[in-house]
């Protein structure tokens, strides 16, 4: 037998495999390491081809609470500092207040000075970068952390699992929407989801003894700086430790980490004052057992959801089969929920990205996940089968976890935060100095971009802020208000809605939406002495913005002037009283209405942009008229606006997604000095209402009347889940028209477990009065709010005695294509169209002969993650023909309403 070697001519003369003393060395061995050589170029592609993709996404803008917090903590523990003393009060005089002026994401520490409060373990490790390579290098912390956060998972996975469960886990956490939006952003959730990797690593993956205690001390310390709730994880770790009875490990890794958590200490008492406080102040944890499993679940189905809809499934499915053993399997099993269990109670949680809080665990949850994967193509009959179906579902979820990120804008997140730089230049270019500019989203900001000083609308008391304005004002300095759209409800509802009395819109940013008004200082006292704009307003219920100009107690308005009401507010009425010119009033929904010279009119006044009012002059000139005065909707007195029938276009007591259930109250006021009978006939969703049940109450003089889950009144009870309501003056057979009947119906259809801090004020709609239908016409709806998970609909009441078809057609607001819908809608009877695809615009077109319909359209749109709801009224509506006498549904008996 011939044996043949190859020769390596640089080997020094032995032949391949053949060792000094004649032995041939196994190949197996050689095998080895060219796999591992494989292995280790591999490993480092792959870190720096998905550190290049975070690099590609990411957004280098400070901008908003979380990213300027963390950057500007960088900048100045890269000099060496937490504290910095405030500038923003002495150029004009003043002595410093930085409970005034403190931007977000930093507490006043002292009356001069400010000191960050989050967490000091991210910005350090970026005020490192900062140091040795610039600022730029801050924002490469987050994403050389990522990428480390997924090596660190294929180590583990990799020693738990083999290679093939390495690369499972560390491709199921590497696609997670929420760990790449974290990659793309300075957030701290993944450096926490680093240190929780690296600590599971040398707990379970290195070899037992004082490198990995050292090193499972150290990772489990700077978990807690980065993010102080780090701590759970050294919870289930010592309960790990206690649970095997390794005393000697658990000793080292205690000596490890205890200098960390002594620092964590000394920082917190003296930022904040004690050890155990952080600069998050009391944390917004508890709530009913109800909430809180409610919310617990909600992060559930965002695992879910966030892993192609099976997350949930494949993680129980792990706890039940796996390769790993089961001690193994419990402990990161118990990781998850650990951080489940405390962010359950943690009452801040209304949108999808929420799921970042129990990003730490993911590693965890992901290397459980794989074992239960490579459980499946495990030895045994078909193997090779099954491992291809494996690999093929392995990367289905890859790509339905990509498909959802993709939805969501996670990948074009960092376009929207460009906002923040234009809306800095934009008012470093427009402001006149000195100056002094008032904000809150955009107070760091600003900072961060020009030389400007800011302070903040939203703090301190409301006469604490007039009178510092007051004071700045006297000192020569021209004020500045930078607000995006929805913190004008913000500023109304604390209290602060004399700041846009008089204030001249210099221009706004889009796309944002962000708006820069320059302040009136000589209306600012004068209205916030009065209480807000108008005699008899709600100072903190209640904004006046657009052409609003007060001046000596004179009210001038020029062009068109907004009223609107907070979120939190409930309805009122705005008591309107032109002076030597007529007035227009508009509200969505409705036909314009106009009020003569020298007379007033009472408007129902709603919360929110749904329900504000638009005044201007007849024919857009400039007028002088009295104050408008805010009232309690008892205190209702012009009834010109009121009607003897409304329409209350959607009325629910209905079980709906995601746990939700959709309810209606109905609020019914009687102005009239006499007592009213009030009948109210409920139309069922889907169904021909020209036999409707009947339900009546008299409500007494000046009566204001809350009727609550009104869909479930007994007349009304079993015959549906959903539909409309008519509400008339006079008994079910026999209305009252008389201007003695005329009345105030509004609804609010909610969802009445959802989580909120607040209400929302989409929820409300007004009773529409027949001439606000759309009279065999046109309905347009413009800027329908959306996007993400929201899911929109278009309703349809009917006050007409035959069937009418409908023609919906919807797409986005940018273009005029879209989809179409055909629908008819019964007599007296009510419709629902769900919409697909991203809407920003819905047109409703009237089918069919006009005579005698009347239609009353609305769409409702539904955020996905918090449950809350905006219905919205038509922006147009064209109307065709007189409305006539009203035609009302046969009354249905008891026996006929038992049979249905």
């Amino acid at each position: 037998m011939v044996v043949v070697l190859p020769f390596d001519p640089y080997g020094g003369g032995l032949p391949k495999g053949v060792s000094m003393v004649g032995d041939i060395e196994p190949t197996g061995r050689d095998r080895a390491r060219r796999r591992a050589r494989v292995e280790v170029l591999l490993l480092a592609l792959g870190f720096f081809a998905y550190l290049g993709m975070a690099r590609h996404f990411s957004s280098d803008v400070p901008g908003g609470s979380d990213w300027w917090g963390y950057v500007s903590e960088a900048v100045r523990l890269s000099h060496g500092r937490f504290y910095e003393r405030e500038q923003v009060l002495s150029p004009f005089g003043l002595p410093e207040d930085a409970s005034l002026t403190h931007p977000l994401a930093y507490i006043d520490k002292g009356s001069e000075g400010t000191v960050p409060t989050y967490p000091f373990g991210y910005p350090l490790l970026m005020a490192l970068a900062i140091r040795l390579l610039g600022l730029q290098a801050a924002f490469w912390v987050t994403p050389l952390l990522a990428a480390g956060a997924v090596l660190l998972t294929y180590w583990l996975g990799r020693t738990l699992l083999g290679r093939a469960g390495g690369a499972v886990a560390a491709l199921l956490l590497g696609v997670l929407p929420n760990f790449l939006l974290g990659s793309f952003q300075p957030l701290g959730d993944v450096p926490a989801t680093f240190f929780g990797a690296l600590a599971l690593v040398a707990l379970l993956a290195m070899p037992a003894g004082l490198p990995a205690d050292v090193l499972l001390g150290a990772a489990l310390g700077l978990g807690v700086w980065v993010r102080p709730n780090l701590g759970l994880l050294i919870g289930v770790v010592g309960l790990w430790l206690v649970w095997r009875r390794e005393w000697r490990r658990l000793f080292r890794v205690a000596v490890a980490v205890a200098p960390f958590l002594l620092i964590e200490a000394l920082v917190n008492w003296n930022l904040f004052g004690a050890p155990w406080r952080t600069g998050y102040g009391a944390l917004p944890l508890g709530g009913p057992i109800a909430e809180i499993l409610a919310r617990g679940g909600r992060h559930l189905l965002r695992l879910s959801v966030q892993q192609a809809g099976v997350g949930l499934l494949l993680f129980g499915l792990a706890l039940l089969w796996n390769r790993l053993d089961a001690p193994r399997r419990f402990l990161l099993a118990g990781v998850f929920v650990a951080f489940l269990c405390f962010f359950a109670a943690y009452r801040i949680d209304d949108a999808w990205w929420y799921f970042r809080f129990l990003l730490p665990a993911m590693p965890a949850v992901a290397v459980l996940e794989a074992g239960f994967l490579v459980h499946l193509a495990g030895p045994g009959r078909l193997r090779r089968l099954r491992t291809v179906a494996v690999a093929l579902a392995t990367c289905a979820l890859a790509l339905g976890s990509l498909r959802y990120a993709e939805k969501k804008g996670v990948f074009s997140a960092k376009v929207g935060e460009q906002k923040y730089p234009r809306v800095a230049a934009f008012v470093a270019d427009q402001v006149e100095q000195p100056a002094l500019v008032l904000a809150m989203q955009h107070s760091g900001s600003i900072r961060f971009y020009t030389d400007l000083t800011t302070a903040r609308y939203d703090l301190g008391t409301p006469e604490k802020l007039a009178d510092v304005l007051s004071r700045v004002a006297r000192a020569g300095g021209n004020m500045y208000l930078v607000v995006e759209d929805w913190e004008i409800d913000d500023i109304v509802s604390r209290g602060r809605g004399f700041l846009l009395a008089g204030a001249a819109l210099l221009g706004d940013v889009k796309p944002g939406n962000v708006a820069l008004y320059r302040l009136n200082p000589a209306n600012l006292a004068e209205s916030f002495a009065r209480g807000g704009p108008g005699s008899g307003a709600t100072a903190a219920g209640v904004a006046f913005d657009g052409g609003w100009v007060t001046t000596e107690g004179q009210w001038r308005l020029h062009g068109t002037g907004m009223v609107r009401l907070s979120p939190d507010a409930e309805p009122e009425i705005a008591r309107v009283c032109a002076g030597g010119d007529a007035l227009v009033v508009e509200r969505r929904g409705f036909p314009a209405a106009s009020v003569a010279a020298k007379a007033c009119t009472d408007v129902p006044l709603l919360p929110g942009f749904a329900g504000q009012l638009a005044v201007s002059p007849l024919g857009r000139r400039a007028a002088t008229l009295s104050p408008v005065r805010v009232l309690p909707v008892g205190a209702i007195q012009f009834q010109d606006q009121l009607s003897s029938a409304y329409m209350v276009p959607q009325v629910a007591y209905l079980q709906g997604m995601r746990g939700s259930l959709w309810t209606t109250d109905v609020l019914l006021v009687n102005p009239q000095p006499h007592p009213l009978r009030v009948t109210g006939r409920f139309l069922p969703s889907g169904r021909d209402n020209r036999d409707a049940p009947a339900a009546t109450t008299v409500l007494a003089p000046g009566a204001v009347l809350m009727l609550r889950d009104v869909a479930r009144l007994p007349e009304f009870a079993w015959l549906g889940n959903s539909g409309a309501l008519l509400v008339y003056a006079g008994e079910p057979g026999k209305p009252c028209g008389a201007n003695g009947c005329r009345f105030l119906a509004c609804s609010r259809t909610y969802n009445s477990v959802t989580n909120r801090e607040s209400r929302s004020a989409g929820e409300w709609l007004p009773g529409l009065p027949p001439e606000a239908s759309v009279a065999g016409g046109h309905a347009s709806f413009l800027d329908v709010p959306g996007g993400g998970e929201a899911r929109t609909s278009v309703g349809v009441a009917s006050w007409t005695g035959r069937p009418v078809s409908v023609r919906v057609r919807y797409g986005p607001a940018a273009d005029g294509r879209g989809e179409v819908k055909e629908v008819t809608v019964p007599a007296f009877g009510h419709v629902r169209v769900s919409l697909k695809g991203q809407v920003g615009r819905v047109e409703v077109d009237v089918l069919g002969p006009p005579g005698g319909t009347r239609l009353f359209p609305y769409v409702s749109v539904v955020d996905g993650e918090s449950g809350r709801a905006t219905h919205l009224l038509p922006a147009a509506v064209s109307l065709r023909g007189s409305v006539g006498l009203l035609p009302l549904p046969r009354v249905l008996s008891s026996e006929e309403r038992r049979d249905i």
